[in-house]
């Protein structure tokens, strides 16, 4: 039994100025547990384990956790525990900082007036520093994040708490456990009545009780548990001070023989290479100390305790030896000594780069492990890029095979790639309808009908180039033919008068309307009447004959494609992120960046390298398209896919309505057809690209969709215009 280990165990559920929402349920259960594995795993005295709970079976007055039983406790009860070798300090319940002060809220503590009724972190370890312990640890399960209140089911309040508590541990040498890092909040979870951290921490402890093994398991198994549990992220902290403890056994009676095996090491090396005899033998004997240490390491150590004594006692006989022989060379006596000293400062020096060292090469493979996520995420990317590549490829084969591409679709390729060079060839998009389906370009006109004149043939002089999609994709959306093509027209034969009615949600709503004025110009007897709508409005218009064609930007559901609708893919277009003219960002956001924006995780502009300002989410109905073609991406799917509750969510899917809402603060979304060319809003890079880069991350797909029965004379026309104008 570990006679001389202490603890203060500390769990409060209730607070008298606090709502009862505020309350929290298992802080009192995480302490009791926690007190239990001490007492009967570490091997702690019972006696020696002081429990100060709210609501504890057995508590008293005396026990409750008032602001002067927790200092009574720290003041005067911890005097026992003089001279102890490990000290242990556990505390669940809320955190406040008020003033750069961390304070610690006692039950009867007030947020109004925390000067004199909560309890600082500074006097905590002060109290812990004066009763002498060799080594202190000291476990916070409260949360770190920057809110205006408490937030139920976790167990903060007021600013970021723990950078003092972090800065004065680092001071006097203290081991601090935080249950979560800075801006996130330490959850509870119902199913095991328990605190995610304290959860961890106890399943940890009983594994490995080196810092270093901690922060691995506690890092890993934490997040995992939020995650089972549908709690946001929580990342622990392990803060070893001094830094040759991250490799330390924090209890002897729970040490694996890993870490025995790693203690027997450091003590070798401290005898045999730094030459420090006396940390070799505190090291030698916490071997024998260790519980599951067997004979074969006690004996070990025995024996290089022995050999330690020997040679400390040689050494002093030879140094009493050279003292007496150089009795009469004084004048050589303070050289010596001041060699001694400077021999001492040197070995001093050489611990203190040896553990810069070891902390540096901790940073350097964090970095390495960030580096390989990063370049396995970009291979990924390039693989899906690659297999992009090859469906496009398969299907310009396919329809070369079927003969789709006519003579001037040819003579357009050869024209965009003699004006623009690329190493991405382009490609016609799939059929528009099945070939049995399709009009004849040559039929001939009846008495109802009247013939659309051919266009003068002359060879490609201009063209407009809307570069809205995605490079190398499925196609280029929006290369519309605004002057006559090199080619003879084939006469389609179509009511004079007639029309076609499109239903185009808002991130196909400019592509639509280019293309209706390049139909009718061509085709001055049919009216293109484009009428915006959402997506599912769009569907159900065609579904229901309202209308004969619908612009989306999303595929169709099982549902819909069984009342017999067809879709015509179009192409993948870029989804630009954007913010307001006044905005003061200027920076880059990445993938994940936007995603945790969206969650609600990052709240101020200062966490994504801008200055100190809030951030506003300027959020798309749930109907919209460009919002949907989110939930496909893997960043999206770590979280449930919902905004925070100080998002502005928009009742009208429209662009002039996201950009009006925007003001300086906020942040929104939007196709980069919707954006492309206007001056009353700026597009932010991601990744240093910006959407008109195969590399920008974001896009969505696009459609037109028809109903699957014998289309009209004027749909069939408008469809087949899309297939010869759209590459």
């Amino acid at each position: 039994m570990a006679e001389n280990d202490w603890a203060i165990v500390i769990g409060i559920n209730e607070y008298d100025f606090l709502s009862a929402d505020d309350h929290l349920k298992y802080a009192v259960n995480d302490a009791m547990k926690v007190r239990q594995f001490l007492c009967e795993q570490a091997k702690f005295p019972q006696e020696n384990v002081l429990l100060c709970c709210d609501r504890a079976p057995g508590s008293s007055l005396q026990q409750r956790p008032s602001r002067n039983g927790l200092r009574h406790l720290l003041k005067n009860e911890i005097q026992r525990a003089k001279g102890a070798h490990n000290f242990w300090f556990f505390y669940a319940g809320h955190g406040i900082v008020h003033e750069h002060c961390d304070f610690l809220l006692p039950c009867d503590g007030n947020p109004r007036d925390l000067r004199d009724t909560a309890i600082p972190i500074s006097f905590v370890t002060d109290c812990l520093r004066d009763c002498g312990a060799n080594h202190v640890v000291l476990v916070m399960d409260m949360c770190r994040n920057r809110t205006q209140g408490i937030n139920e089911g976790s167990r903060d309040i007021g600013e970021v708490v723990g950078e003092q508590t972090q800065q004065i541990a680092k001071a006097q040498g203290i081991v601090t456990l935080f249950s979560c890092s800075r801006n996130e909040r330490s959850y509870e979870i119902g199913d095991l009545e328990q605190g995610a951290f304290t959860y961890a921490l106890l399943e940890g402890l009983k594994q490995s009780t080196t810092p270093r093994a901690l922060e691995i398991y506690l890092t890993q198994r934490v997040p995992a548990l939020n995650f089972k549990h549908g709690k946001p992220i929580q990342t622990p902290m392990v803060i070893p001070e001094p830094g040759f403890k991250y490799d330390r056994p924090l209890l002897l009676s729970c040490a694996t023989p890993a870490d025995i095996q790693q203690l027997a090491v450091e003590a070798r090396d401290a005898e045999l290479e730094e030459q420090d005899y006396e940390k070799a033998k505190r090291l030698w004997w916490q071997v024998i100390e260790a519980d599951r240490s067997t004979s074969s390491d006690r004996v070990k150590a025995r024996k290089a305790i022995d050999r330690i004594n020997y040679t400390i006692h040689q050494r002093a006989e030879d140094y009493g030896q050279r003292r007496a022989e150089n009795a009469t060379k004084e004048e050589v006596e303070p050289q010596r000594e001041l060699e001694q000293k400077q021999k001492l400062e040197q070995e001093q020096e050489q611990l203190k780069r040896e553990t810069d060292i070891k902390q540096r090469q901790v940073e350097e493979q964090d970095r390495n492990r960030r580096k390989a996520e990063e370049l396995k995420r970009q291979q990924a990317e390039a693989e899906k890029a690659k297999q992009e590549e090859s469906e496009r490829q398969r299907m310009l084969e396919q329809q070369r095979q079927k003969g789709v591409q006519t003579e001037s679709t040819v003579q357009l390729s050869r024209a965009i790639s003699e004006e623009e060079p690329s190493t991405t060839p382009l490609v016609p998009t799939v059929p528009v309808i099945p070939s049995h389906t399709s009009v004849s370009r040559s039929q001939s006109s009846s008495p109802s009908t009247q013939q659309t004149p051919s266009p003068t043939s002359q060879p490609f002089t201009r063209r407009q180039v809307l570069k809205w999609a995605i490079p190398g994709g499925v196609g280029f959306v929006g290369v519309v033919l605004v002057n006559q093509l090199n080619t003879e027209q084939s006469q389609r034969s179509v009511t004079q008068g007639s029309d076609v009615v499109i239903y185009s949600s808002s991130s196909m709503q400019r592509i639509t309307e280019e293309l209706k004025q390049s139909f009718e110009k061509q085709y001055s007897n049919i009216v293109a009447k484009v009428i915006l709508a959402n997506s599912n409005e769009a569907v159900a218009a065609v579904a229901a004959g309202k209308g004969d064609l619908a612009a989306i930007g999303r595929p169709l559901t099982e549902a819909e494609k069984a009342e017999g609708l067809v879709t015509m893919p179009i192409s993948r277009i870029k989804i630009a992120i954007i913010v307001g003219l006044d905005n003061p960002f200027s920076g880059d956001l990445t993938m994940d960046d936007f995603a945790q924006i969206f969650r609600g995780e990052i709240t101020d502009w200062s966490e994504v390298g801008g200055p100190q300002s809030p951030i506003r989410l300027v959020d798309r109905p749930s109907t919209s398209d460009t919002r949907e073609a989110f939930r496909s991406y893997s960043v999206f799917q770590v979280a449930p896919f919902e905004t925070s509750p100080g998002a502005t969510r928009l009742s009208e899917d429209s662009i002039d309505a996201v950009i009006q809402a925007l003001g300086n603060d906020g942040i929104g979304y939007a196709s980069f057809s919707e954006v492309v060319g206007r001056r009353d809003v700026r597009i932010l890079p991601m990744h240093q690209t910006l959407p008109d880069d195969p590399r920008y991350p974001f896009s969505q797909p696009s459609y037109f969709v028809y109903k699957g029965t014998e289309p009209s004379a004027e749909t069939k026309t408008f469809l087949e215009y899309i297939d010869s104008n759209l590459e």
